[in-house]
């Protein structure tokens, strides 16, 4: 009995563990942009991807990498002044990420990341 107690408190903590995930484990991956808007102007879904088209772009305008490790970047085939390197934080649904020095606020949800920095507010959805 005493064995049995012992393993179940061992799996217990294991996944106490194992639901820690650092600085947004669960946030990782690779995010697309599906949704931007600046100002009264805004572009989304099949409208966003006929303009990446259009710009010669295969694949996403925009494309966010977080890493297990909290470290972030953030890619565009078209817009070198959008591609950088940083970090991200999360806190519960909240998420910062900081890219060459420059932090912007968000929420995930639902494996979306929303980002939103005064006119400009841009969704990403996990791959």
């Amino acid at each position: 009995m005493k064995k049995i107690a012992l393993l179940m408190v061992l799996v217990l903590t294991l996944c106490v563990f194992a639901g820690c995930g650092g600085s947004g484990s669960a946030a990782s991956g690779t995010y697309e942009l599906i949704s931007i808007k600046e100002g009264d102007m805004s572009m989304a879904g099949e409208e966003l991807e006929s303009y990446a088209k259009l710009l010669g772009v295969k694949g996403a305008l925009i494309t966010m990498e977080l890493t297990s490790d909290g470290k972030a970047s953030i890619a565009s085939p078209i817009m070198d002044e959008l591609s950088g390197e940083g970090t991200y934080t999360v806190d519960g649904s909240k998420i910062t990420v900081t890219i060459d020095g420059d932090p912007i606020d968000g929420t995930l949800e639902g494996g979306k990341i929303t980002l939103a920095n005064e006119d400009l507010e841009m969704v990403f959805q996990k791959k």
